[in-house]
């Protein structure tokens, strides 16, 4: 057996004997003893011949800059809390259009990516109210005049004037919804 120590980590090696080019890259087997710095665990991996990584021993009750706890953060993220996005829903006020949105308390509605997720609330051409979001039919570099809103996805359902069904279609505002598509009983006069 080889007599000599791990370069890396002291123990001895225990390969059979062999070169100097395969001691220096033989990996250590035995488990790891290494400690982490600063926080003092010890290491999770199985071999000692591994790199050590990150410390993700998991740690709760981390207290964030916002107030807030959170559990199950990894070690090595406890090392600077400025940087753990916080995912408890709060509601905020989106200053650029006044809507109070339930946001997690991370997000930034003030940042250039953020979209407002309040229901648009604008009426359509058909009268129905706009199923699309603030954010996505009035875009922050957009004004309200220039809004681009959502189609209609309710059904028209006007009762036609020759059968006793209704208009199948998606809502088509004031305009004619034209012939029944369906097969009707009721058949024209000759």
């Amino acid at each position: 057996m080889c007599d000599r120590r791990l370069q890396a980590c002291g123990h001895r090696c225990v390969a059979r004997c062999h070169s100097e080019r395969m001691h220096s890259v033989f990996p250590c087997p035995q488990p790891c003893q290494r400690l982490y710095s600063p926080c003092g665990h010890d290491c999770q991996k199985a071999t000692c011949g591994e790199e050590c990584g990150l410390c993700m021993i998991k740690m709760d009750n981390v207290q964030l800059p916002c107030g807030h706890l959170k559990d199950g953060v990894p070690c090595w993220q406890v090392q600077d809390v400025s940087k753990i996005k916080c995912d408890i829903l709060v509601e905020k006020r989106v200053p650029d259009c006044g809507h109070f949105v339930k946001t997690q308390c991370s997000q930034d509605v003030v940042s250039e990516t953020f979209s407002c997720s309040a229901p648009c609330g604008a009426y359509l051409p058909c009268g129905h109210i706009c199923p699309g979001s603030c954010g996505r039919c009035c875009p922050k570099d957009a004004i309200w005049s220039t809004a681009k809103h959502q189609k209609c996805a309710i059904v028209c359902g006007r009762r036609f004037g020759t059968c006793n069904h209704t208009c199948p279609r998606a809502s088509h505002g004031g305009d004619e919804c034209g012939p029944c598509p369906l097969a009707c009983g009721v058949r024209g006069f000759n």
